[in-house]
């Protein structure tokens, strides 16, 4: 990903998502009352669509963060594009799945 924490960088991806909790650049200044009602109104249309999008966009930054969380296994013979199951697994999501069964 990039440079700096890991704090530094979720920051950066959810600014860049537009998730962040601060307000953007330029609502706030001059005559910002048709933004905001823009905004408001674009907010009010269909707040189940726009949650969605949000864990959406929530869990593509989750996976790009954690790159520790994958196990890949290291194939002995590529034969000629065969597909292998179980070269990448998420053993913590496996885990995590079969205590919430028990």
């Amino acid at each position: 990903m990039g440079k700096g924490s890991q704090l530094t960088q979720l920051k950066s991806a959810l600014s860049s998502a537009g998730l962040s909790r601060k307000s953007q650049p330029g609502a706030a200044s001059g005559s910002g009352g048709k933004k905001r009602k823009r905004a408001v109104a674009a907010a009010a249309r269909d707040p189940a669509l726009e949650k969605a999008q949000k864990a959406k966009k929530l869990e593509e930054i989750r996976k790009k963060l954690n790159p520790f969380d994958v196990k890949v296994t290291k194939l002995k013979h590529d034969v000629g594009g065969r597909k292998v199951k179980g070269v990448v697994g998420r053993p913590s999501a496996s885990k995590q799945e079969g205590l919430e069964k028990v």
